[in-house]
């Protein structure tokens, strides 16, 4: 998003189409026509949204133990980036999108991963 107060659903949320599917070889494609991505809390398939700029509900699942998808989807809640649910309370977390502002996730720098392997790799 342009505007991390930018509102992107100004209408009634109960007014959309889903599509849904399990794999895609063209997954970037559908990504990038979607106005919304209801998602698992994949980092891969969240990273995938959220560099594209496109708002994002997380579905975590919560009967894992050890769950670092948990995590992940709890800290990028927390941090604007996306609303974080678990499957019985997905409805409630979809009228809140109405009045939810996402912010943009930061540009990530690669060069300073290896700045970093280079200073303690010997």
């Amino acid at each position: 998003m342009e505007n991390s107060s930018q509102n992107v659903f100004n209408q009634n949320i109960r007014s959309f189409t889903p599509e849904i599917f399990e794999y895609s070889s063209s997954f970037g494609e559908y990504l990038d026509k979607a106005d919304l991505i209801i998602s698992h809390s994949g980092a891969g398939t969240i990273l995938d949204v959220l560099r594209r700029g496109k708002p994002c509900v997380v579905v975590v699942n919560d009967t894992l133990l050890h769950n670092h998808q948990a995590e992940l989807a709890t800290a990028m809640n927390e941090n604007g980036y996306l609303l974080s649910t678990i499957c019985s309370e997905l409805c409630a977390t979809l009228d809140k999108l109405p009045t939810t502002h996402f912010n943009p996730l930061p540009k990530s720098h690669p060069e300073l991963f290896g700045q970093y392997l280079d200073a303690i790799v010997p």
